[in-house]
């Protein structure tokens, strides 16, 4: 029989071994095997801790120790003020057809001050604001279009780098 350590099994039993749980990981998605926010995966091996990547390169990005499990969180602990929900254009916490409306009332409404954070404007993460993201929600919603990138469905930060900001923080708990 393998042993398992240091590992996350749900299921009806703690599965034998050195530092197993038994508990939900909080995967990030369906197919994506890295801890989400709040996993009780991050940094529960702490002689791992002087490992400075995981198996597929990524640098731990902080914490006492690694995550169990292959891959590190996909937070960066960058502070909470910097975390929003891409696609989230209105900031009430879900992705609906008042986003994109959002976004056109921005673009042909004329008031820059109506798009209080241009990170969740920009939802195919293109790097500005324009029609694309608009129609990219309204396909997400309405046309088994794909889904807007990282970090979405919840709250995250932007793993790719570009100018946009946000008016106010902090937009996710």
């Amino acid at each position: 029989m393998p042993e398992v350590q240091y590992s996350i099994i749900e299921g009806p039993t703690v599965w034998p071994g050195p530092e197993n749980l038994n508990a939900d990981p909080r995967f990030v998605a369906a197919g994506d095997y890295r801890p989400g926010s709040g996993s009780p995966a991050i940094d529960r091996v702490p002689w791992m801790a002087e490992v400075p990547h995981d198996i597929l390169g990524a640098l731990r990005r902080c914490g006492g120790g690694a995550d169990m499990g292959a891959y590190e969180e996909v937070e960066d602990c960058r502070p909470p003020e910097t975390r929003f929900q891409r696609g989230d254009v209105n900031l009430d916490g879900a992705t609906q057809i008042s986003d994109p409306i959002v976004i056109l009332g921005y673009l042909f409404g004329g008031d820059p001050k109506s798009l209080s954070c241009m990170k969740s404007a920009d939802a195919n993460d293109s790097g500005g604001v324009d029609l694309a993201d608009a129609v990219w929600l309204l396909s997400y919603l309405f046309a088994d279009g794909p889904a807007p990138p990282q970090p979405f469905p919840g709250c995250g930060t932007d793993p790719t780098p570009d100018g946009l900001g946000c008016a106010a923080f902090p937009l996710c708990p």
